[in-house]
């Protein structure tokens, strides 16, 4: 008897499969020996087959001849035979190899023995990582709300993937494929006709080109101000005033301006202000402009933010890191989080340790990842896992370093529960209070988010920081999840 789950097995299947298995030992040594004899027949043919090739052989008689290649057809025959017993064999032990493990896994339960299918075993691995957010819920509702998530990630990753040929053919000046990738995959997760969604990428992604020369600014101001659902072309006046603060009264850089402004540009209060005090401030905590505008974008009191901000870089310097700019950015997506830094060190480290089987530089990837508020370390690495074989499947000509950046990006803004029916015993965050009128529409189910976040590989020299120098890998990862 099966279902989608378990197999259960009869007393006799089982007792029949024992005395199946107890052949194994007997069938090793047979195949010893036949591998033995095969060995010995294989050579003493070659031996007999280069006697054929000699002169001498060539004269003998037309008799002696015919017998001799009779008696070693015999012999090839019988060497052909041994060969096939020996594969019969082979597989006969595979196939008893294979009833053990099956044997061995299976569980007496009253009069019948159970196990668990392949479906089973990977659910039953899923429920281990949430067992604690269960208590009288149907087993197959888990397993109904897990396969929603996968179909909305695998649906993001179709998406992205149509993005990623239309930007491909486009964007010749970028030839760093998992940079084209990460953009389409923030694009995936907008709402609305695809066609009209790409088209205005790339009139913004023009018109951006004016601001600045540095690409990783002007693909974040593109997908920033794409997110706000605004035509660029009757918003550009507004876009330029905000520029010209942050680069002319902040004196943020030019090269980096354009990035910071479209993060001010979206924070837009309602009142039609926009946070420049904030933006000014946070350039007087940090020397990277963009942590400075991460922080300077949420409606959270300014010193409480510093002071999270100089607590948690003060954790990573205590793990041996220096000064970079992947240490202001891990710092400041720590500030605006739920998170005082001391609750969250452990579960960034946790995570940061298996983020390094994939990344060379995996602090800003895993601080993104740790600040989703409702999931522990295990259950974030979980879904990280599966949004990552979701890509293997889907993507090709990628490095699994560059999987794992995108898969970041990919679960990046989840704030609801992953398992939003079954797991209803957990905690649900508030949704930030905030005086800004953020535009960025979010992804209708799981990505109620309002910035995009752009992924970064290998080592660059980037304007966009105030630090300077040749940086490491890193993620934008612009808004945070302050919802």
């Amino acid at each position: 008897m099966s279902s989608q789950y378990i197999t259960s097995y009869s007393k006799d299947d089982h007792d029949k499969l024992e005395s199946e298995v107890a052949q194994l030992q007997t069938v090793r040594d047979r195949i010893d020996q036949e591998k033995s004899e095969v060995s010995g027949e294989f050579s003493v043919e070659l031996t007999e087959e280069k006697k054929t090739e000699s002169i001498r052989f060539h004269f003998e008689k037309g008799a002696e001849k015919e017998a001799e290649r009779a008696r070693l057809q015999a012999e090839r025959d019988k060497l052909t035979q041994d060969q096939k017993n020996l594969k019969s064999d082979v597989d006969l032990f595979n196939s008893l190899l294979a009833k053990k493990a099956l044997l061995s896994k299976m569980v007496s339960y009253k009069d019948v023995f159970v196990i668990l299918t392949d479906r089973g075993v990977q659910t039953v691995k899923d429920l281990s990582v949430r067992m604690y957010r269960f208590s009288d819920q149907e087993f197959s509702a888990y397993e109904s709300e897990m396969n929603e998530t996968m179909k909305e990630l695998t649906d993001i990753v179709i998406s992205a993937k149509t993005y990623f040929g239309y930007l491909e053919g486009i964007m010749t000046d970028e030839s760093d494929r998992s940079v084209i990738m990460s953009t389409a995959m923030g694009l995936a997760k907008l709402s609305g006709d695809m066609k009209s969604i790409a088209s205005r990428f790339m009139t913004t992604y023009n018109e951006m080109g004016s601001f600045t020369r540095n690409l990783e600014n002007r693909l974040m101001a593109a997908q920033i101000i794409t997110g706000s659902g605004k035509d660029i072309s009757g918003e550009m006046e507004q876009f330029k005033e905000v520029f010209h603060e942050v680069h002319h009264k902040i004196k943020i850089p030019k090269e980096s301006a354009a990035g910071v402004a479209s993060m001010i540009y979206l924070a837009k209060r309602y009142d039609g202000t926009y946070p420049y005090e904030n933006l000014q401030t946070f350039t007087g905590v940090t020397p990277s402009y963009e942590a400075a505008a991460v922080m300077a974008t949420m409606d959270r009191p300014v010193q409480a933010t510093v002071e999270k901000f100089k607590g948690m870089r003060a954790i990573f310097t205590g793990w041996g890191y220096t000064t970079s700019e992947d240490v202001e950015l891990s710092s400041a997506y720590i500030a605006i989080s739920d998170f005082q830094p001391n609750e969250i060190k452990d579960k960034v480290s946790a995570i940061i340790d298996t983020m390094r089987n994939y990344l060379e530089y995996p602090l800003v990837a895993s601080t993104v990842i740790a600040t989703v508020p409702v999931m522990e370390s295990n259950e974030t690495l979980d879904l990280l896992r599966k949004a990552f074989n979701i890509l293997q499947r889907n993507l090709s000509g990628f490095e699994n370093s560059e999987l794992m950046a995108i898969a970041v990006n990919l679960i990046h803004g989840i704030r609801n529960e992953l398992i939003r029916k079954v797991s209803s015993q957990a905690p649900t965050p508030a949704v930030a209070s905030t005086p800004y009128h953020f535009y960025y529409m979010p992804y209708p189910m799981l990505f109620p988010m309002f910035l995009p976040m752009m992924m970064i590989q290998g080592s660059y020299y980037s304007t966009f920081s105030g630090i300077g120098g040749v940086h490491p890998a890193h993620i934008h990862s612009v808004g945070g999840f302050s919802g």
